[in-house]
């Protein structure tokens, strides 16, 4: 059924991805600023509980599964759906998506060479990769609340000739195959999470999105404390 465009200025939800080199502090910043700002929320967490420890002890608001499996994952998106229906979660963040990808990228490639047994075929893995990659972010993206996805931010190795590009504007680097370049397509922005000292992180914001350390001298780039519901006010603000 069609909606009116009227309901898109009703129900304004945060949709973005935020990048960062690994414990840089994304898990502790998204989701203690989440909670400041919407209150209850999920977490899927696609790494170890150790990344929650710390942000556990400032905040309980928040209930979380771990992700070991694609049944893990389907359980969990069915649980955002249940939360958010119920009004129980305002927010659901995914921590780290690039860990689940880099998993499910192996159990594809094992099961297309049939345990080892011959090579991995790419035309079968990569194909059917993005589709449960983009099909996992969509379906999140449904959800009537804000939704984050945190992705660790490298630098890339040597470019292989007639491969994807693995960095540059409008890429998540550690996202397999054709998805690190349509994943982020999916989403309104694209935060990098900066680590000024041991005691302060930032946001590097950009209308365009942000890609890596390299944005800091992107004309347009701004920097703000590494508070999502401050970035939320400001992207409500925008024309």
């Amino acid at each position: 059924m069609p909606q009116a465009a009227s309901a898109l200025d009703r129900e304004p939800y945060l949709q973005a991805i935020v990048l960062g080199i690994a414990k840089s502090g994304k898990s502790y910043s998204c989701i203690l600023s989440l909670t400041k700002a919407f209150g209850n929320g999920y977490v899927i967490a696609c790494g170890t509980k150790g990344g929650m420890t710390a942000v556990s002890k400032v905040t309980k608001k928040f209930d979380f599964d771990t992700i070991n499996s694609e049944r893990d994952m389907e359980a969990a998106i069915k649980e955002a759906r249940r939360g958010v229906s119920e009004k129980a979660y305002k927010w659901v963040f995914v921590d780290d998506f690039s860990l689940y990808c880099s998993w499910l990228e192996g159990e594809l490639r094992d099961e297309s060479s049939q345990g080892g047994t011959k090579e991995p075929d790419g035309r079968r893995v990569y194909p059917e990769l993005k589709q449960r990659i983009m099909n996992i972010a969509r379906r999140l993206l449904d959800l009537n609340a804000h939704v984050i996805f945190a992705c660790h931010w490298v630098n890339p190795s040597k470019e292989i000739q007639g491969q994807k590009a693995k960095a540059g504007d409008g890429i998540v680097p550690m996202i397999p195959g054709a998805a690190r370049e349509e994943l982020p397509a999916l989403f309104q922005d694209v935060i990098f999470l900066d680590v000024v000292d041991e005691n302060k992180r930032v946001f590097k914001i950009n209308p365009l999105g942000v890609w890596g350390p390299g944005c800091r001298s992107v004309d347009g780039t701004q920097e703000i404390p590494a508070d999502l519901g401050l970035f939320f006010k400001m992207a409500q603000g925008r024309k």
